[in-house]
């Protein structure tokens, strides 16, 4: 799949699937960046898909993770402007 503003997104079946883990959480082995992360969240929120909390890292930006249909977190992140000027 190619996307207008970036790389391309390669799928690929597999036979087995292993969640890695840290701390007992699963590790999002998908990230997404968007321009809004607030505005993201919430249509996410109003549209019935299951977000965490937005965590906010100060001067690197905001982030949180969302789950598809199966479960599986992706997290979404959104820098800090000054990093994004640079």
């Amino acid at each position: 799949m190619r996307l207008p503003s970036g790389p391309d997104i390669n799928l690929q079946q597999v036979d087995e699937y292993v969640q890695w883990k840290l701390n007992g959480a699963p590790i999002p082995i998908i990230h997404f960046h968007t321009n809004n992360a607030h505005a993201l969240h919430q249509h996410l929120k109003e549209s019935g898909v299951i977000v965490e909390n937005i965590v906010d890292f100060g001067w690197i930006g905001y982030t949180f993770i969302c789950y598809d249909p199966n479960g599986n977190p992706i997290k979404v992140w959104k820098a800090n402007d000054l990093l994004e000027q640079e």
